[in-house]
């Protein structure tokens, strides 16, 4: 099971990232296994199926070539001629799901820079919440790159270190603690990463600012 799960999403890279060749080779390791054709191309249009509810809000658009699928499942057992209808349908997937409705892909990624803005102090990583969206971890990725301007990490890395900033000061709580409020458990790596961002470490911060007045 863990090896159809890393198919699967071998396959759902592939088509989010339109990439022929990748394509070919994912299709092509589902027929590399030793289960009749009928059985690896119904394993695949599983996944594909599957792939349509990840990648769109409203897959039944996407669905409705399935069926024809379908009847040739039932129809051949013709490897070459599976493997063939079946990549035709993962590329039209991935070319329906890069031309996605605009102002839905801004309004998803509006709502999950709002999740981030509320839980930083969680532990979110990319892989947990392109989940809660239901969308391959690669192609939420690039959505929020394309509609932010910051990759996930970093935008991540800004909320948490300007709600530090305002701990620090506001509540004069210790870097340790705030490092602990703001989602991130490894102190050492906190103070690297509001150096870096503030051009302090984070005592340094505090100080600083209590000693001007703020």
């Amino acid at each position: 099971e863990e090896s159809s799960g890393a198919a699967f999403e071998a396959l759902e890279d592939a088509i989010v990232g339109r990439n022929a060749k990748e394509l070919q080779e994912t299709i092509q390791s589902f027929f590399d296994k030793p289960v009749p054709a009928k059985h690896a191309a119904a394993a695949l249009y599983y996944a594909l199926d599957q792939t349509l509810d990840r990648l769109f809000v409203e897959p039944e658009p996407m669905r409705k070539k399935m069926p024809e699928l379908a009847k040739l499942l039932e129809r051949t057992a013709d490897a070459a001629e599976l493997k063939a209808e079946l990549l035709v349908l993962a590329v039209q997937i991935g070319e329906a799901a890069s031309k996605r409705n605009q102002g839905e892909s801004r309004q998803m990624i509006q709502q999950a820079q709002k999740y981030i803005d509320e839980y930083y102090f969680e532990e979110i990583s990319l892989e947990s919440l392109s989940k809660k969206f239901y969308l391959n971890r690669t192609y939420f990725s690039e959505l929020f790159k394309n509609e932010t301007g910051w990759t996930f990490k970093k935008y991540l890395n800004h909320v948490r270190v300007e709600k530090a900033k305002q701990l620090l000061v506001d509540h004069e709580l210790r870097p340790s603690v705030v490092s602990e409020l703001v989602g991130m458990k490894d102190p050492v790596y906190f103070t690297v990463l509001f150096k870096k961002l503030t051009g302090y470490p984070p005592g340094e911060y505090q100080k600083k600012m209590a000693a001007v007045g703020i």
